[in-house]
């Protein structure tokens, strides 16, 4: 009988391993729902224009150009192409969106995922940058 009871809190601490591993990895991999996964290396991207204003107001008139039509006025993915799309637009101020580092969104502008088209081709580098700051503003969190 302790030999039974050994192996079942075996298994039960195995599983709750299992569990725990699978929890961190899908953490560390935000995927979207087309199976695209931001890499961990984007996260190592530094955002090259924190604190800077002026580049964070011309990412604001970028955003107005090119990222309004889907994610709205106020980044919460109701803009008025938004109602077309198979699936909604990411609203900037759910947890998915603020845990993301600023290289995690920069490099999901330039690659796109779900209904997003990539933006590589579209806008500069500096000026996806000064997305990612107005992003930020958006969210309350540009430094």
């Amino acid at each position: 009988m302790e030999l039974i009871k050994k192996a079942l809190q075996m298994g039960k601490s195995l599983l709750i391993f299992l569990l725990l591993a699978f929890f961190i990895s899908t953490l560390s991999n935000a995927q979207n729902a087309d199976g695209r996964i931001i890499p961990e290396s984007a996260d190592q991207l530094q955002n090259p224009y924190i604190g800077d204003k002026k580049k964070m107001m011309q990412g604001a008139r970028i955003y107005q150009k090119v990222c309004w039509v889907c994610h709205g006025d106020a980044g919460k993915g109701d803009g008025p192409q938004s109602l077309e799309l198979r699936n909604k637009p990411a609203d900037f101020n759910t947890q998915l969106v603020l845990g993301r580092s600023d290289g995690a969104l920069f490099w999901w502008i330039s690659n796109g995922g779900n209904d997003m088209q990539p933006f590589r081709e579209l806008l500069s580098e500096e000026d996806r940058w000064k997305v990612v700051n107005y992003v930020r503003q958006l969210q309350n969190k540009w430094q």
